[in-house]
């Protein structure tokens, strides 16, 4: 569960039941070509980007079998009004329901081809990647 940050992100897992779920952990990132500037993805007035949020979900062992969704509950983003900092928006409930994609299962018998082009962190660490099972 998100901590309701204004500032951050946050998403709840579903079961099938559309309640929120807490047995599994979860780990995203989100991917975009749009600038980077001050640590932040930057969209400049008057044009677009997009972005994709990337979320893995691992069930703990003995979980029931769901289908499992992500629900974007809180989706920030800072906007240069003219003024000396930048304010903080975001969008409705309403807009957010159209944030959703189909799944993709993994370890179900069927190959998944997931390419990743690059990765940068700041500061720089070692990211180790291992595959798992199939």
């Amino acid at each position: 569960m998100h901590d309701k940050s204004e500032e951050k992100l946050g998403y709840t897992i579903r079961n099938d039941k559309e309640e929120v779920t807490t047995d599994g952990d979860t780990a995203s990132f989100i991917h975009s070509t749009a600038e980077i500037k001050d640590g932040m993805y930057f969209v400049p007035k008057g044009s677009r980007a997009s972005f994709t949020l990337v979320t893995f979900f691992r069930t703990q062992t003995g979980t029931p079998t769901e289908k499992y969704s992500l629900l974007v509950e809180n989706l920030p983003f800072l906007v240069d009004m003219g003024n000396p900092e930048l304010q903080v928006r975001d969008l409705n409930p309403s807009e957010l329901k159209y944030y959703t994609t189909d799944e993709v299962r993994l370890n179900q018998g069927t190959l998944v081809d997931i390419q990743i082009t690059s990765i940068i962190t700041n500061p720089p660490t070692t990211l180790t990647v291992t595959a798992v099972s199939k």
